[in-house]
């Protein structure tokens, strides 16, 4: 089930924002829920705290003078809903998706006056939510799914969308996925315990998801992983032991031994 939240400073946009969802809700009756509909970012906030429910979030990107903005509102949200959904509407919309929402679940930006497209694109990203919402059931039943509680936070993230994790300090870890970035408290060691035979340990403050990377170039020791941009040094003395783990899961294509 995911609840669904529309912020728009506009009354009338969201009263037309809310619509359209509640459009999508009845399209998927059992799935979604309308949780919170409101012009003040401050609404919405109160309104997730109290909800256990992944969030898929409606938000204008600028919400009035005095006010947090959209990005700032899912930030504040990701920190206690690390897998929400959001999609923002704005009147420049260009600029809206060169902001900064790197972290962010983001399935959308919609131009805000196109009236006519908004319900079709407020479909397909209910759609691609609840395929991922899915997913991730159908890891649980196998198995194959990361869970780590603390009193702040649910984490659920299956196996195969995970890219790696590090010890950031002590008791800090940063989760890397296709799609986002996690920081929770726990030890890589209590981790490594916790997930199976497919993930790797670096060094003292890597572990890896050896089905994701994308390359391990042997002579510089740069180990790349599917997301692009991941790029983790392997220290001399694990060269060999990554290279055997890699031949061990049939990935022997994927060292690379030209500089």
């Amino acid at each position: 089930m995911l609840d669904v939240y529309v912020c728009d400073d506009f009354p009338i946009l969201c009263e037309f924002t809310a619509k359209e969802m509640s459009a999508r809700i009845q399209e998927n009756e059992g799935e979604l829920k309308m949780n919170c509909v409101s012009t003040d970012p401050s609404d919405i906030l109160i309104a997730r705290k109290k909800s256990k429910n992944v969030g898929f979030y409606v938000l204008d990107i600028d919400l009035g003078v005095d006010r947090m903005n959209g990005i700032e509102l899912a930030e504040a949200i990701h920190k206690i809903d690390p897998h929400g959904f959001f999609v923002f509407v704005s009147s420049e919309i260009g600029l809206a998706s060169e902001m900064q929402t790197k972290g962010l679940n983001v399935l959308d930006y919609i131009e805000k006056g196109n009236h006519e497209r908004v319900g079709e694109r407020l479909r397909t990203c209910v759609s691609k939510a609840l395929k991922r919402v899915k997913a991730i059931e159908e890891a649980r039943k196998e198995n194959k799914i990361f869970e780590w509680a603390t009193p702040d936070l649910q984490i659920t993230e299956p196996y195969d969308w995970i890219l790696y994790f590090e010890q950031k300090k002590e008791n800090l870890i940063c989760m890397y996925t296709e799609n986002d970035v996690i920081l929770f408290a726990g030890k890589l060691s209590d981790i490594f315990q916790q997930v199976d035979q497919r993930f790797y340990q670096c060094n003292r403050f890597v572990l890896i998801n050896l089905d994701n990377v994308a390359g391990f170039h042997v002579k510089s020791r740069s180990l790349n992983m599917k997301n692009h941009y991941s790029c983790i040094q392997i220290p001399f003395f694990s060269k060999f032991r990554l290279i055997k783990a890699l031949k061990e899961r049939n990935q022997a294509d994927l060292l690379i031994h030209k500089l």
